[in-house]
């Protein structure tokens, strides 16, 4: 990533409206997927991403051949009333990811918003509060900002609702997730999070990461927030990680509106 690019979308994270139309024609937007100067995600690369399928689990979205509750949630069911994510973990939307990850391309956080916030409202979800999935202090500061919460407050203004990142906290420091077992992510994110009850409690919450994996980080956020007492939690994420071709079914892709 250039240094112009850089800059562009570390003024874009603290812009909206014109000025963001201003750092567009100063830097030129360049889509993440094909480097095609324009937008931050062209048509082309947009018609690529495989989006996740209708029918799901109602509790974690995990595709299912018909609708109802999967075996997981119905043995073990989340303390959040729904999660539900856009695409699959992969191709596309694995780039994107990783870009707004790892290489500070944090201007993709909106356009990864415009693509979420549909979910949010054919869902018809009650929000108070927009909350992301918080990062350690050490890797906050390693990194210089929360991906999840890049999105989180993107989204927040789409839907006009609060944004609230200290309403969650991450009290211990984790390990990389990246090539952990499903059984050591959830110990390494068990008792991770902290509520402050004086923003959650009897609110309905909208949790928001980049990418869903095994849901250790969802399930023990959730339980964080719930015991602070939050009236209910819906989660969010960009991607889903770990499917099989199989079950993946593309629905309809929505054009954002400032890519």
């Amino acid at each position: 990533m250039t240094h112009a690019s850089l800059s562009k979308a570390h003024l874009q994270q603290k812009t909206s409206g014109v000025l963001r139309g201003v750092l567009d024609w100063i830097f030129p937007p360049v889509c993440a997927g094909c480097g095609t100067e324009g937008s931050l995600l062209c048509g082309a690369c947009l018609s690529k991403i495989h989006t996740m399928p209708f029918t799901v689990c109602q509790l974690c979205g995990k595709p299912l051949r018909s609708a109802g509750v999967c075996a997981a949630c119905q043995a073990d069911p989340p303390q959040y009333q729904a999660l539900r994510c856009y695409s699959v973990y992969e191709g596309i939307a694995r780039e994107l990811v990783h870009q707004l990850k790892y290489d500070g391309n944090v201007g993709l956080g909106r356009t990864l918003a415009q693509l979420m916030e549909p979910m949010v409202r054919v869902s018809s979800w009650q929000v108070d509060l927009v909350v992301p999935i918080p990062l350690g202090e050490a890797k906050l500061e390693e990194r210089g900002y929360n991906q999840a919460g890049v999105i989180a407050r993107a989204l927040a203004e789409e839907l006009e609702r609060p944004y609230a990142p200290s309403a969650l906290i991450r009290i211990s420091e984790a390990h990389s997730q990246v090539k952990l077992t499903a059984e050591a992510r959830r110990g390494n994110v068990r008792g991770a999070f902290r509520a402050d009850p004086d923003l959650v409690s009897a609110k309905s919450i909208l949790l928001v990461d980049d990418v869903f994996t095994t849901g250790a980080t969802m399930r023990f956020a959730s339980e964080a927030i719930k015991s602070a007492g939050a009236a209910c939690i819906n989660a969010l994420t960009f991607a889903r990680a770990g499917l099989k071709n199989r079950e993946i079914n593309p629905i309809p892709l929505t054009q954002p509106k400032e890519v």
